[in-house]
């Protein structure tokens, strides 16, 4: 289940987000790899935006996603956008554990951006 904000990005825009890592016990871990990728609620992937690596594995890090990642091309578009996230971590109950999770936010069409 995808964790809904409260965040709308205008199109083209940017947006930020601030994510920490968590174990099985909702113990902070800094995961040893982390990727993501951004879709629409149809499963299409945005702007190539597939399996990106983050170089520096951190407890907190920031996906930033600008003006190609929140385009709106055409009237059909879809409006919403889930940032998947994977990580693999070690932790008490073992190592190279992986967890899961989809954020998601909404676009805002902006009728006079052509």
């Amino acid at each position: 289940m995808a964790i809904n904000t409260r965040k709308i990005v205008n199109e083209q825009g940017t947006i930020d987000f601030e994510i920490d890592f968590y174990d099985e016990t909702d113990t902070a871990v800094i995961p040893t790899s982390i990727d993501w990728t951004l879709t629409d609620d149809q499963g299409t992937i945005i702007n190539a935006r597939h399996a990106v690596s983050v170089a520096v594995p951190a407890a907190t890090i920031h996906v930033t996603l600008g003006g190609s990642d929140t385009a709106v091309l055409s009237s059909t578009d879809s409006l919403v956008r889930l940032l998947y996230l994977r990580w693999v971590y070690n932790s008490s109950l073992g190592a190279g554990k992986e967890g899961h999770e989809e954020i998601k936010f909404l676009v805002k069409d902006l009728k006079h951006l052509a």
